[in-house]
């Protein structure tokens, strides 16, 4: 029996938009819910697609900014992930297309893992 592959407790993550975290929701859901997953291939394309480019801007644009890389620098990046960002989904939609029922659930719940949900703190309104 082969031995059992454990996961990194270790994690690298990157800030969701509103927009994106409810897509990320949204999108989950529906998979979970739906007995035909495979209609809501393209939703989950979409949003495969939205979270590797939200992904690729914040870990190579943001922490250029960061490094103080120029203009110039910055829009290169800027161009070779929209570049990128075109061919994603090409990709994404062929490969996730052959998926089963079953594999299509196992990627949403990829999906739900990587998920960090931080608590939301309100502002105290003066009183």
């Amino acid at each position: 029996m082969p031995a059992k592959r454990t996961e990194p407790t270790t994690r690298l993550a990157f800030p969701l938009s509103e927009e994106l975290r409810q897509q990320t929701l949204e999108t989950l859901a529906t998979l979970r819910e739906s007995s035909d997953r495979k209609r809501h291939i393209p939703m989950l394309g979409d949003l495969i697609s939205d979270l590797t480019e939200a992904g690729l801007e914040y870990y190579f644009v943001h922490s250029l900014k960061k490094a103080g890389v120029g203009l110039i620098g910055v829009s290169t990046a800027k161009l070779g992930i929209a570049s990128t960002a075109k061919g994603i989904p090409v990709v994404i939609t062929k490969v996730v297309g052959l998926m089963s029922n079953e594999q299509l659930l196992a990627v949403a719940d990829f999906i739900e893992e990587a998920l960090i949900e931080e608590p939301r703190t309100r502002k105290r309104r003066n009183t």
